[in-house]
């Protein structure tokens, strides 16, 4: 591809750009970069009437005008309209210079203002309709989930998680547990999952249907290791601790079922011992 040094004064910033904050500290550290070294990536833009329009590198540009270049090294892209928006997030997510929310904010304004579909958001961005729907859903969060995503406190898929909390103050006290903790996604989901169980709530999953021909496999259940009863898997509880401290809780469940049964009559004694 052809590079070619474009007037700064002829270049504008894209129709609606990707990111919505600006890190003002990056584009100074970019700068210095810029003027030490070079600008090492051209950006990229499109022709429009003797002026050329960003498709990505807006805080390239925004470093190159810091550093006082007068020019700016470009790609300049033919291409169908249709297929900037494909570019333009490819190429950031690539960067790493966007966050999730975002993402989701610019997928809205590609829905609404582009009449663009979810099916075809999907298509355009390669990215399955699943993830379209999950960007969208997160802009339906609270704020302060919304916010914690927007400055890298907490996952997309960790504040999906949160959101299948009915109770908003239960809500919030995970969140502030997550953030506070760093939990992973995976032990966001262990606390949500074990929130909705206390709920009585089960997670929603596709109706199971019998094989052809076939019968229904029985519930799975399972015996408590503390109280020895036989429960249901959907009721269960996981919990995961290091082997030393698993066999410290098993060691003090005995010695309290140990004074359980001194402190009973003799025939209930034997009762239990029999069960």
């Amino acid at each position: 591809m052809e590079i070619t040094e474009i007037s700064l004064d002829l270049i504008d910033h894209p129709d609606v750009e990707l990111r919505t904050t600006v890190d003002q500290e990056y584009i100074e550290s970019l700068a210095k970069s810029i003027k030490e070294v070079g600008l090492l990536h051209p950006l990229r833009v499109k022709s429009v009437d003797g002026r050329y329009t960003i498709i990505s590198g807006n805080c390239r540009y925004l470093a190159c005008k810091l550093a006082g270049m007068a020019q700016i090294p470009c790609i300049v892209t033919v291409t169908a309209d249709s297929n900037i928006p494909a570019m333009t997030l490819h190429e950031n997510l690539i960067r790493q210079e966007v966050n999730h929310m975002d993402i989701s904010r610019y997928l809205v304004y590609l829905r609404d203002n582009k009449k663009m579909s979810v099916d075809i958001l999907a298509s355009t961005f390669r990215y399955s309709t699943t993830w379209v729907y999950q960007h969208l859903k997160i802009l339906e969060a609270d704020e302060y989930i919304r916010n914690a995503i927007d400055n890298g406190a907490l996952t997309y898929q960790a504040g999906l998680e949160l959101m299948k909390i009915p109770d908003e103050t239960r809500r919030y006290s995970l969140f502030d547990s997550a953030v506070r903790a760093g939990a992973n996604l995976g032990i966001v989901k262990s606390w949500v999952a074990q929130e909705l169980c206390q709920l009585g709530i089960r997670p929603s999953a596709p109706p199971i249907t019998p094989p052809p021909g076939g019968t229904m496999a029985p519930e799975l259940s399972f015996t408590c290791a503390l109280c020895l009863k036989t429960t249901p898997n959907e009721r269960m509880i996981m919990i995961r601790v290091c082997a030393d401290d698993y066999r410290v809780i098993m060691d003090a469940i005995k010695i309290l079922r140990d004074q359980e049964r001194a402190a009973q009559p003799e025939g209930a004694k034997e009762n239990a011992g029999a069960t």
